[in-house]
């Protein structure tokens, strides 16, 4: 395996990582779920707003 290769690989793991923890959490912490959604409806409506 070449060193580029494993280091791909590496980053990938750690991005998996990453994501099941912050799921775990997510399920979790209904201030983290209100938050990430609140957040997620102000950028929904970032691309209707006119100049």
């Amino acid at each position: 395996m070449r060193l580029g290769t494993a280091s791909a690989e590496a980053l990938l793991e750690v991005g998996r990582a990453h994501r099941a923890i912050f799921l775990a959490r997510y399920l979790r912490d209904h201030d983290l779920q209100r938050e990430t959604e609140s957040g997620a409806r102000n950028r929904s409506w970032g691309c209707c707003a006119g100049p």
